[in-house]
C-alpha cells in the first residue's frame, strides 16, 4: 500500500470509533470528502450509516443530499435500491428509511 492509502486507512479507522459525536453537517462532509477520493470502505460505511440513523431530522437538505451521494459513491448497494422503493413517500421519511436501511447491511 502506498503512503495515500495508508493514511485514508488510517484516518478512517480512527472516525469510524468518533462518528456518533459528529454535527450532521460534520458527517456529512467527512463522508462525501471520503467519497470525492474514490475511498471505499464497508466498515466506514457502516459507521457513517450508524452514526446518521435515527437522527436525520438534524441534518439540512443538503447534508442529506451529500450524505446519500458519498454512500451510494463508497459502495453502499442498498442505498439506490430502497431509493426505488421509497420515492413515494414524503422526502425526509425516504431518506431516513435509506440511512436506515444502508445501516443494517
Amino acid at each position: 500500500r502506498d503512503k495515500d492509502e495508508e493514511l485514508m486507512a488510517a484516518v478512517a479507522s480512527c472516525a469510524r470509533t468518533r462518528l456518533r459525536n459528529f454535527k450532521p453537517q460534520e458527517l456529512s462532509n467527512f463522508s462525501w470528502a471520503f467519497a470525492r477520493l474514490a475511498w471505499s470502505d464497508k466498515p466506514l460505511c457502516d459507521s457513517v450509516c450508524n452514526a446518521a440513523a435515527g437522527r436525520l431530522d438534524g441534518f439540512s437538505p443538503q447534508n442529506l443530499a451529500n450524505l446519500v451521494w458519498s454512500l451510494a459513491t463508497m459502495g453502499t448497494t442498498r442505498v439506490s435500491n430502497i431509493w426505488g422503493n421509497a420515492v413515494n413517500e414524503e422526502p425526509p421519511r425516504a431518506i431516513e428509511q435509506i440511512i436506515e436501511e444502508a445501516a443494517k447491511e
